[in-house]
C-alpha cells in the first residue's frame, strides 16, 4: 500500500488490527521491496473450484459457488526489446560488453536472449574467453609489493634504454 496515513506507518499494530488477514510488514519503498512484491505477485495462482460438467449430456453435475476470478498476469512479450536500438547494438558490438548496469550501479549479465540477438557465435566465444581470463587473473600476485617493485624497476630500465638510444641517434 502506498500513501498510508502517518499514524499507520508509525504504529504497525493499527494496520495489523485493521487488516485482519495475517502478517503485516511496513518497509520503505526501494528496489529490493519492489522486487519482492513483484516476485510475490507473479507467483503461480491457486486453482479455483470449477463447475463439473458432464460433456456427453451437457448437465452441470456440481456447480461452483466460488465467484472469484482465476489469477493471471498480463505482461509484454519480448520485454526489453526497445533497449536494443541500432545505437545500443553498435555500442555492445564495439565494446563487446556482455553486461548491463542496473540503476543501483550493480553489473548484471546481459540476458541470454539479448546476447544471442546482438553477438555472433565468434563474438560470444571471445567474450567468454575474456571472462575466463578475468576469473583466472591472479590479483594477489599483481598487487604484491615485490611484484610492483619489479614492474617499476623493469619500466625504468626500459625508459633508460630508450633514452640512451635517443642520445645515440642525436650524436650521429
Amino acid at each position: 500500500m502506498f500513501n498510508l496515513p502517518q499514524r499507520y506507518i508509525q504504529d504497525g499494530r493499527i494496520l495489523t488490527d485493521t487488516w485482519g488477514h495475517g502478517h503485516v510488514d511496513i518497509a520503505p519503498n526501494n528496489i529490493q521491496t519492489i522486487r519482492y512484491v513483484t516476485k510475490y505477485m507473479l507467483k503461480g495462482g491457486t486453482e479455483l473450484e470449477k463447475d463439473i460438467i458432464d460433456y456427453s449430456t451437457g448437465e452441470i453435475i456440481h456447480q461452483s459457488t466460488d465467484d472469484r476470478q482465476q489469477e493471471f498476469s498480463l505482461m509484454s512479450k519480448k520485454m526489453g526489446l526497445n533497449h536494443l536500438t541500432p545505437q545500443m547494438i553498435k555500442y555492445y558490438k564495439r565494446t563487446l560488453n556482455s553486461y548491463v548496469t542496473l540503476p543501483s550501479g550493480i553489473l548484471a549479465p546481459l540476458p541470454r536472449y539479448f546476447r544471442e540477438k546482438i553477438f555472433t557465435q565468434d563474438e560470444r566465444r571471445l567474450i567468454n574467453q575474456a571472462a575466463r581470463e578475468a576469473r583466472e587473473f591472479d590479483f594477489e600476485k599483481f598487487f604484491d609489493d615485490c611484484y610492483l617493485k619489479q614492474y617499476q624497476w623493469t619500466k625504468n630500465e626500459i625508459r633508460k634504454a630508450e633514452k640512451q638510444q635517443r642520445l645515440e641517434r642525436i650524436k650521429l
